[in-house]
This record gives C-alpha cells, sequence and structure tokens, in this order.
C-alpha cells in the first residue's frame, strides 16, 4: 500500500479508520492490484499467498473466484489472538522505528467490527489459526490442515 503511495515503508500514518490511504476506493485498487499480481505469479507456476485482512465478504468471493477460473487450491486462513497479546503486539509495533505496521489498538477494535464472519467457504477450506504462541508451531499446523484439506477437496483457499 505504502509502495503505491510513494511512502517509505517505515513512514507512519496516523489516518482515522477508513480514511487517507486506508479509505474503501484505496483499499479496493489494492485489492485488485493483489489480484492482478497474484494471478501474474499463478500463471508462473508459482505458489501464492495473499496477505490482507479480507475483512469483507465480497474481497473473499473475488479471490476465491480468482482460483476457481484459475484451477487452483485456495485457502482461508483466519489468524485469532487474544485481545490483551494484540494489544501488547500493537503497542509494541508503535515503538519500533523500522516497522511498516500503521495498526494501533483503535484500528484494530474498528476492523473486528466491521468483520463480515467467513461462512461462505467450505469448512475443510477454512482453518482458524491460533497466532498467540510460537509462530513455528502455527506454521507447522498450517501445513498440516492444508495437506488433509488437500486430500479432501477439490479447491480450497488460501489467505491471510
Amino acid at each position: 500500500r505504502k509502495e503505491l503511495f510513494d511512502m517509505k515503508p517505515t513512514e507512519r500514518r496516523y489516518e482515522n479508520f477508513g480514511k487517507g490511504i486506508y479509505s474503501k476506493d484505496v483499499s479496493r485498487f489494492i485489492y485488485d492490484k493483489a489480484y492482478e499480481l497474484a494471478e501474474q505469479k499463478i500463471k508462473q507456476g508459482k505458489a501464492v499467498i495473499i496477505d490482507a485482512s479480507f475483512k469483507k465478504r465480497a474481497e473473499r468471493q473475488k479471490a476465491l473466484e480468482m482460483a476457481k477460473n484459475l484451477g487452483i487450491r485456495f485457502y482461508i486462513l483466519e489468524c485469532i489472538c487474544p485481545d490483551e497479546i494484540t494489544r501488547k503486539r500493537l503497542e509494541k509495533r508503535m515503538l519500533e522505528n523500522d516497522n511498516a505496521s500503521d495498526g494501533r489498538w483503535e484500528l484494530f477494535q474498528e476492523q473486528k467490527k466491521d468483520f463480515d464472519a467467513i461462512n461462505e467457504v467450505a469448512t475443510d477450506c477454512y482453518f482458524k489459526i491460533d497466532t498467540s504462541a510460537n509462530p513455528e508451531i502455527a506454521r507447522q499446523e498450517i501445513i498440516t490442515r492444508i495437506k488433509m484439506g488437500n486430500q479432501r477437496s477439490q479447491y480450497s483457499i488460501k489467505a491471510s
């Protein structure tokens, strides 16, 4: 997002929820760009992870349609974490000068309220991953669950 606005990755933007570089119009543009880049890489035979909030069902459905049209498996990985841990992580990020995140606790709360529940895909294509623990444990869980899903389904879903 910041790259598209010629901003340094670590430049902070303290925008209100849904405003500035985080407005609906800008987000629409960013998602379209992500789909375009993902499709290019997939057509080159590469695996793709679209790392985005995907808080709106319509965005997830567009990604699913793209996956179906390209004949690939696609998984939704919903990262969950207790609020107290999330709050501490966001506060820590704010103190780091080399962190690209503009995430703040108040924005996280607004995003949670604005999140459309994930219920549009098969359960073997959708995984909730607890990110409060060791990242290596989460990585192993993701790999195991995707392998299990690949054994059961023709299409699957991959995003964060």
